[in-house]
């Protein structure tokens, strides 16, 4: 009997071709739908409509061309990356990880003809890689390049490829076998001598999350056989995705001979190159650490120091993202460049609009890490830290490339222990890194010296060039007091002056008052606010107005924002004036004022306000981290603030010995240890996405909004659940509905006053209020009657809220 690897795909029938022409006939009708969102849609349902039947894929086919997958990258990846006994034994992993397949059950529910009887579709099956590991024999192990480790991680590798819920003893294995899948296997391997061995059950690294879970105990001595099975599998999986796409091909783009990108930044940079970039041209081949002011040429130090290798440049936020992104397109003309991060899916479908190209397939080959050059935020890459399954392929990627941590401060204990601890293992597989920032906290040198991350011959090299800069860019003054309004006003009038608060209340407070002062003093200073309580559409387009205001020479005014503008906009004001931060966020606030030194500095150009009652409330920084941060900023004030003076304060705040009782310290401390124990049973990737948040947030979206959107929320919502409609078009919905939301974070489960806890329904009206309970939706969109003021046109207003209800008849 042949046997199959997969389903057909199934075209769809006349009456649900009419539902789905009916569902995208109405979407295309609603309103707010751009040019090249319409194209989007005509494009995917175009693809539905035509879409063919496939020949279906025998399991012999699909097994050889897994491991034909890897002979063609193994040509390329040679042993300078993989060892040969590392190669021998995934392309062994390619050629049996689906033989369990070729059980009736399988075969029944992805419908071979050869099986004839229907009840077979609803049983029970045993999930196929546990019946290919059971199929191995381990007298294949006894071989002298092959060791106990190896056998243990290359079985669990094949056994856990896909993630399923793990239910079954080897009794129950050997049961199934008997019925369903002994004399297939026979058959497809020519070897009537095969025999079930269900002992690897005991043999695993780990079983999953069901009755028979089990785990070794992991320490840090442990984690030698993890990255074996972390290499096996995460190459698997993509040896096994690219053939089960039809292509053979995991890397869409070798640049190693060429090397287009290094050539074509060098061609832009005809005049010479910083020192900063020569410096990691000259060091491609090594790990490093290097500290430069903002301004020095550090994003493309780190594309030279790429080198033409597989490289990703992660990133503390998405719009930063998107900027190196468009940045290495269009200033450097190379177009093998992947974004990847929560919201990058629709970049691609309108790229795919203007360039005739599958846009969602090219989403898909960078969630498949297939691109040369991969621009990301760090939740995106590091998730194999906390070991869950369905997270190797990060680890198994990073063996062959290279990573570069950019701005490593800015991060959260967290973050910076996930990183610390993921560099070790990228290190120890293989991969290299480059640390990119402008401040190093000693703190971060001393944890990553303890976790194996060592500086010398064969660890990372470091250079600091903030020593060596002669930039000359502020000169500060620290007030015991709140913001000076007037004084603000003052020099708004004929400068650019940034504003930065630490909490969206504060900045609201302030934004206020400015408006308030300007009214009655009957200047026209413009006056803006930006923080994280805007829609996500209005937060875009002042994100813009605010870069384009900082890029007019001949612009002047007043921007009131909070600390999401530290890192994320490239933006460029005379005069800052900030409440007290801790020391990294200080820095980096900084780096927005006199950015490039090109304005004079005889008085203070930064102000810094470190009130009693900010110091003394409970804030969002560390408050022992925040009261250093201002003993020690008081020995710069009234004098030029050099880069080297920068680093220095950054080492006094941030000494270890001196720290080790802080908050912060011990949560960095607190999270290596316990990735260091972590074992694969202990988390999934859902529950690893919610520890990188680390924060309970909610969606919601402003009455204000939703009434003035309500039919494209609905009949979105409710075009979601067509189940015939395509990816594209779900994903095109949710990125529009999502634009006109905001995420607000709730504390210890309770949910501010004015927002609904149900969450909207898409069309209908079981209960007359306009929310889903029981029913599951493709999005959880909670409703808010807190107030939201904002002026599309003017491109102003407070945006969200808290403390203030909509009035019920303003919509009337």
């Amino acid at each position: 009997m042949e046997f199959y690897a997969k389903s057909k795909n199934r075209i769809l029938t006349s009456k649900e071709l009419e539902k789905g022409n009916d569902a995208f006939s109405r979407l295309k009708q609603l309103e707010h739908w751009t040019e090249e969102e319409l194209k989007v849609i005509e494009q995917a349902w175009k693809k539905i409509e035509t879409n063919k039947v496939e020949e279906q894929k025998t399991l012999k086919d699909h097994l050889k061309e897994t491991e034909d997958c890897a002979k063609k990258f193994f040509e390329i990846y040679d042993e300078k990356f993989f060892l040969k006994t590392e190669q021998e034994l995934i392309r062994y992993a390619c050629r049996m990880h689906d033989i369990g397949k070729a059980n009736d059950v399988f075969q029944a529910r992805i419908g071979n003809n050869g099986i004839t009887d229907d009840k077979l579709k609803g049983k029970e099956q045993i999930p196929h890689g546990y019946l290919s590991a059971c199929s191995i024999s381990q007298d294949s192990f006894y071989n002298e390049i092959y060791n106990s480790d190896d056998q243990c991680a290359l079985l669990t590798a094949i056994y856990h490829h896909h993630e399923r819920e793990d239910s079954f003893n080897g009794d129950e294995i050997k049961e199934y076998s008997r019925n369903y899948y002994e004399t297939n296997i026979k058959e497809f391997l020519g070897d009537e001598n095969w025999e079930l061995d269900t002992g690897i059950l005991s043999e695993l690294l780990f079983r999953g999350k069901g009755e028979y879970q089990h785990s070794l105990s992991f320490t840090i001595a442990d984690e030698p056989v993890w990255q074996k099975y972390a290499l096996y599998k995460g190459m698997l999986n993509k040896f096994d995705w690219a053939a089960s796409s039809g292509c053979l091909d995991v890397e869409i783009f070798i640049d190693k001979t060429k090397k287009e990108l290094k050539t074509n930044i060098e061609n832009k940079l005809h005049f010479g190159l910083h020192p900063v970039q020569t410096f990691m041209k000259d060091n491609s081949n090594k790990n490093v650490v290097i500290i430069a002011p903002t301004g020095s040429g550090k994003t493309e130090a780190s594309l030279l120091w790429l080198d033409g290798e597989k490289g990703f440049y992660t990133l503390p936020l998405k719009v930063s993202s998107n900027a190196i992104y468009h940045r290495i397109k269009n200033n450097y003309n190379y177009h093998h460049v992947a974004l990847l991060h929560s919201e990058s899916l629709m970049e691609y479908l309108k790229e795919g609009v203007s360039t005739e190209i599958d846009g969602f397939g090219q989403y898909e080959k960078a969630r498949g890490l297939s691109y040369p050059v991969t621009i990301c935020t760090i939740d995106q890459l590091f998730k194999f830290v906390y070991k869950a399954p369905g997270t190797e392929i990060f680890a198994a990627t990073l063996k062959y490339s290279k990573v570069i941590i950019d701005e490593i401060q800015s991060y959260s204990p967290n973050l910076i222990a996930t990183l610390i601890y993921g560099l070790k293992i990228i290190s120890d597989m293989g991969g290299k890194y480059a640390i990119v920032t402008a401040t190093f906290p000693p703190v971060l040198k001393m944890f990553m010296e303890k976790y194996g991350l060592h500086r010398g011959q064969n660890g990372y090299v470091l250079k600091d060039f903030a020593k060596d800069s002669d930039l000359v860019r502020h000169k500060f003054m620290i007030r015991k007091s709140d913001f000076d309004i007037d004084e603000i006003l003052e020099q708004g009038k004929e400068k650019k002056v940034l504003v930065l608060c630490n909490t969206v209340s504060k900045a609201q407070i302030v934004y206020r008052n400015l408006i308030d002062r300007n009214d009655e003093t009957l200047e026209e200073v413009p006056i803006y606010l930006l923080h994280s309580r805007f829609i996500k559409k209005h937060r875009q387009q002042l994100e813009k107005k605010i870069e384009e205001f900082s890029n007019d020479d001949t612009q002047t005014g007043i921007w009131v924002c909070t600390q999401i503008v530290e890192a994320s906009l490239d933006i460029d004001f005379h005069i800052l004036h900030t409440e007290l931060c801790t020391s990294d966020s200080l820095l980096q606030r900084m780096g927005r004022c006199n950015r490039k030194g090109r304005w004079s500095i005889d008085s203070p150009n930064i102000f810094i306000y470190a009130s009693d009652e900010l110091i003394t409330k409970r804030g969002i920084y560390d408050k022992d981290i925040l009261l250093r941060s201002l003993e020690y900023l008081s020995f710069y004030e009234g004098d030029i603030f050099t880069e080297e003076d920068k680093g220095s304060y950054m080492e006094q705040v941030y000494c270890p010995e001196a720290i080790k009782r802080t908050t912060y310290y011990k949560k960095i401390e607190k999270y290596l240890n316990h990735f260091s124990m972590v074992t694969p049973s202990d988390y999934d990737k859902k529950e690893v996405d919610k520890e990188f948040r680390m924060i309970n947030s909610i969606v919601v979206i402003p009455d204000a909004i939703y009434n003035e959107h309500s039919e494209l929320i609905l009949q979105g919502l409710d075009v979601m659940q067509t189940s015939k409609v395509g990816r594209e078009v779900k994903a095109l919905i949710q990125t529009k509905l999502m634009d006109l939301t905001i995420s607000l974070n709730i504390y210890q489960g309770r949910y501010p006053k004015g927002v609904d806890k149900d969450i909207i329904r898409s069309s209908g009206d079981d209960d007359g209020n306009g929310y889903w309970k029981a029913k599951e939706m493709p999005m959880s969109i909670h409703r808010s009657q807190l107030k939201y003021e904002f002026n599309e046109e003017m491109g102003r207003g407070l945006g969200l809220l808290l403390d203030e209800i909509e009035e019920e008849d303003s919509f009337l």
